[in-house]
């Protein structure tokens, strides 16, 4: 995932805000993966954790970097253990 975003920023450049660049700084010691899709101020982000229940640990790194509530309108978390995925809204962070 993180390797195709770079590549997708190689043919697009500006396409990654600076908040968005500071939030994946922040998370990329903690997932495997992680990328945009979307576009024009409707687009979101996604991203795969190293560990599978770290939704407080996703919650604490996005505190820090001071963008909860003012850029994330909806937080989803899926979690996906065995054969069972899980999904759920949260809408208050």
């Amino acid at each position: 995932m993180t390797e195709y975003w770079q590549l997708k920023k190689t043919m697009a450049p500006g396409c990654e805000p600076e908040i968005v660049t500071r939030i994946m700084q922040a998370m990329q010691p903690h997932v495997l993966g992680m990328s945009l899709a979307g576009a024009g101020g409707g687009g979101f982000m996604y991203l795969l954790t190293r560990d599978p229940d770290s939704v407080d640990l996703v919650r604490n790194v996005l505190t820090k970097v001071k963008v909860i509530r003012r850029y994330m309108k909806q937080w989803v978390m899926m979690s996906l253990k065995t054969s069972v995925v899980t999904i759920e809204i949260i809408n208050s962070i």
